[in-house]
């Protein structure tokens, strides 16, 4: 009985989530729309921390021909834009179909391979329904996040930890801490230490950590060599345009009822930083 209710208080709020949405831009994946966007300017040798540039990108694939972009800038390590390369050259809605489909898959196979680990007293499908119309997560599917993919990265390092693949351990846990390490530095670290200092298993994680970081690290600077550049000045000056990130005030945006306010459109990156014809 409490399931049901709990569930039917989520549905509720996915409902008003969706009938409260104001605009006709409110409805396009918003993130997807930064992530296409910037796998189209890194698939033309160019970075995707240039504001002018990023915002000329995500016109280009025009979701909708009133549809106003947002502000910020892309805030991801640079293998991310190179991963959503391939989504730049496809039209916007093709590609939202195909992420929305892959994030799906990796919450619904996540939801299986935790509830198997740990038997929670709901069945398997009741919980991955829950999961699914859960506020977080329909909302994050509707914006087109990178969330369902970081889950599946940190289940799957999880996956080799329990099957003793050390190595696998290390390079996905680096793989998800180099898409967002303000959120995922924690992986590679928590299971340095669960290694006990143990030769072998250290040995196998050190080198599965050391091998997925050079190819993330050098990848990019392949594509671009000032990839980097940009995305440590961008870290650097996110805080400015996300003030309330992770506090009180930014988790009352999550209720549907209290208004999202549209981030500043002022470029993330000094007007002198791409004085040098980065883009």
């Amino acid at each position: 009985m409490v399931f049901i209710l709990v569930g039917l208080l989520e549905l509720e709020v996915v409902v008003t989530m969706l009938l409260t949405v104001s605009g006709r831009d409110g409805f396009i994946a918003i993130d997807y729309w930064v992530l296409a966007a910037a796998g189209r300017l890194v698939s033309g040798g160019k970075v995707a921390y240039d504001h002018a540039a990023l915002v000329r990108s995500m016109l280009r694939l025009s979701p909708l021909a009133d549809a106003a972009h947002p502000g910020g800038g892309f805030a991801y390590a640079p293998w991310v834009a190179i991963a959503f390369a391939p989504f730049g050259r496809v039209s916007y809605w093709a590609g939202l179909i195909v992420w929305t489909a892959i994030s799906a898959v990796s919450l619904v196979w996540s939801v299986g391979r935790w509830w198997a680990w740990w038997h929670p007293p709901i069945s398997r499908r009741w919980l991955t329904l829950a999961t699914l119309v859960s506020y977080p997560v329909a909302s994050g599917l509707r914006l087109g996040q990178l969330d369902a993919i970081l889950l599946g990265l940190v289940t799957l390092s999880f996956a080799a930890f329990l099957s003793n693949r050390w190595f696998w351990v290390g390079a996905i846990a680096v793989m998800a801490a180099f898409a967002k390490p303000q959120d995922l530095l924690w992986l590679p670290i928590g299971y340095l230490l669960l290694t006990h200092g143990k030769r072998i298993e250290l040995r196998r994680f050190l080198g599965g950590s050391a091998g997925m970081g050079l190819i993330l690290g050098v990848g990019p600077v392949i594509v671009n060599h000032r990839a980097w550049e940009g995305y440590l000045q961008s870290l650097m000056s996110i805080s400015r345009f996300q003030p309330d990130w992770a506090s009180i005030s930014g988790l009352m945006r999550w209720v549907p009822q209290f208004k999202r306010t549209r981030v500043d459109s002022t470029p993330l990156l000094p007007t002198r930083f791409f004085s040098r014809g980065s883009a």
